[in-house]
């Protein structure tokens, strides 16, 4: 989920930065990104809250994710 935050925030970066940025279509695309960060961003706050959870996640969220013994494969959101 780390990776994917990134990945959001950084696409959102670029679109703030965009020469489109300032068009309806642009602002509905910073306002959808923007939704997404923030759920994943909840999504994160809530598997650290989980007692027995780690405090913060793996290095390598891709291994991780991928390892049967970590108990992360269940938070991967496979509609992204």
């Amino acid at each position: 989920m780390q990776a994917q935050l990134e990945r959001f925030q950084k696409q959102l970066s670029d679109c703030v930065n965009c020469a489109s940025a300032k068009t309806p279509q642009g602002k509905a695309d910073i306002q959808a990104i923007s939704a997404r960060i923030s759920q994943i961003e909840q999504r994160i706050a809530q598997a650290q809250s989980r007692p027995g959870s780690q405090a913060a996640p793996p290095p390598d969220a891709t291994s991780a994710a991928s390892s049967p013994t970590t108990g992360y494969g269940g938070l991967i959101d496979v509609f992204a």
